[in-house]
């Protein structure tokens, strides 16, 4: 007969590993787009591409999606400071 130990429950999280709530998610998130809308811009920067008819005004229409995006998150940062 094999004997097993018993299960022992996890560890509780320390506190430092906590997820992030309320403003300071609401700053991570808007870090993170902000990011986003950089690295694709910085692509759109090459002078040596090949484009197919269309492809300057998608880009342009992602670049407009992802601004607003941010635009969007800043007003929830905003929101979630208490500023008005």
């Amino acid at each position: 007969m094999v004997r097993t130990s018993p299960t022992r429950a996890a560890p509780a999280r320390p506190s430092a590993c906590r997820r992030p709530v309320g403003a300071a998610a609401a700053r991570l998130l808007y870090a993170d787009d902000a990011r986003r809308l950089s690295d694709f811009a910085r692509r759109l920067v090459a002078t040596e591409r090949d484009h197919a008819p269309g492809d300057y005004v998608h880009e342009a229409l992602l670049v407009l999606r992802y601004a607003e995006r941010l635009a969007e998150l800043g007003v929830v940062v905003k929101r979630t400071r208490g500023a008005t």
